[in-house]
């Protein structure tokens, strides 16, 4: 059984705690510091400031623009997870099922977030750390299928999720400027096209990871065949 403590929102789950926690006492930061109007996360001694964004890297795009300006760099901690375990637990906290999560997220997954962050690429100053990072999801169980509390579900649930808790971190990388992103294309012909990138570990993330690399000009349309673009790296 799960103590009512340990239930919290998603925007505020222990995933984000731990890993607040962790940096914290690794760059011995200042906690929860407002700055022009933000609220950082973590501040250090050096003017650095620690962002946690579990998803939505976009949110971060007008701090990062403006605190940039101000003499601070970021350290923007993204935790991709590799491993998901889900236990489903009834409204009085009693678990009713446990089950390891068909998702799993790799590097190319993280295309989806740099769609509406590829802007902050502009700035000099900052780092993206992203973590190979292991959860566990809880949720509870509801009598109906509903809505989620932020409104996004295309398909009605019988569940909420409840938390999201830090098993473990596995590895990490780190992306300091729009040129390390081509370091992690794999091999590809001189001309490619998305359907090149599908056949790789890329796969469902072909046409997110052309269009990031294609608005941040690390590639160049160089013709189209039919419906079919081909690109080649500048």
């Amino acid at each position: 059984m799960y103590s009512i403590e340990m239930i919290q929102t998603y925007n505020e789950s222990s995933l984000h705690k731990s890993l607040k926690k962790i940096y914290k006492k690794k760059y011995k930061a200042e906690e929860e510091v407002k700055i022009e109007g933000f609220i950082c996360d973590l501040l250090t001694s050096d003017n650095e400031i620690i962002e946690i964004q579990t998803r939505h890297l976009s949110a971060l795009n007008k701090k990062i623009l403006k605190l940039s300006k101000k003499g601070y760099s970021f350290r923007i901690v993204h935790p991709l997870i590799t491993k998901s375990i889900i236990k489903t637990i009834d409204s009085s906290a009693c678990l009713l099922s446990e089950r390891k999560s068909p998702k799993k997220a790799d590097i190319y997954s993280l295309f989806s977030e740099l769609l509406g962050f590829y802007q902050s690429f502009a700035v000099k100053n900052w780092v993206l750390e992203v973590l190979f990072v292991e959860q566990v999801e809880i949720r509870e169980k509801q009598a109906q299928k509903i809505q989620n509390k932020t409104n996004t579900r295309r398909y009605l649930k019988d569940w909420i999720s409840l938390d999201k808790q830090l098993l473990g971190i596995n590895d990490h990388l780190h992306i300091k400027n729009k040129e390390d992103l081509v370091q992690l294309m794999p091999e590809l012909p001189t001309l490619f096209c998305a359907k090149d990138l599908s056949k790789t570990a890329i796969k469902k993330n072909a046409h997110k990871v052309l269009w990031v690399l294609h608005k941040l000009d690390l590639i160049r349309l160089v013709e189209k065949k039919g419906n079919t673009k081909y690109y080649q790296y500048i």
